[in-house]
């Protein structure tokens, strides 16, 4: 069980780099700025503190995991994700512009609208302010053909 944790530990830390390397390199490629869905993210958080509990009869090496764990899944809140050049950046990989083939803009939250991706075979959902809407809609017609807005929102454009 210790070359287990040892491994997790070893693993975790190399996911804490890519993700630094990510904050330092791909964060400054972001045009529009968007977020995930904040229910789906504190989804996982929820699971993982039910499934890996920080308590204090724990061996060090456990201990050690789940920090590293925690401090994962707390980096990639500082990885941006929006609207690039090359396409739609989410938490780790890039969506090209040439694989969307429709994207849906509808109202989120109070001042958020919602933009939904469209592959073949995937969704994608990002959220954005809602005061950036004309800019969003402006670069996502520069580079998909089908680009449908809520009604509600067309009076602000």
């Amino acid at each position: 069980m210790y070359y287990l944790n040892l491994a997790a530990c070893v693993f975790l830390i190399g996911v804490i780099i890519v993700e630094i390397w990510f904050i330092l390199h791909v964060n400054k490629q972001i045009r529009i700025k968007g977020k995930d869905d904040f229910f789906t993210g504190a989804l996982v958080m929820l699971f993982v503190i039910l499934i890996f509990p920080l308590t204090e009869n724990l061996q060090m090496i456990e201990i050690v995991r789940n920090i590293l764990l925690l401090a994962a899944l707390f980096a990639t809140m500082a990885v941006r994700r929006g609207l690039t050049d090359r396409g739609v950046q989410k938490l780790f990989f890039t969506i090209p512009w040439e694989k969307l083939d429709e994207v849906l803009i509808s109202e989120g939250q109070m001042n958020k609208v919602q933009v939904v991706f469209r592959t073949k075979t995937m969704r994608f959902k990002l959220i954005f302010p809602r005061f950036k809407l004309k800019e969003l809609v402006f670069e996502l017609q520069k580079h998909v053909d089908k680009v449908s807005l809520q009604k509600s929102l067309q009076k602000q454009i």
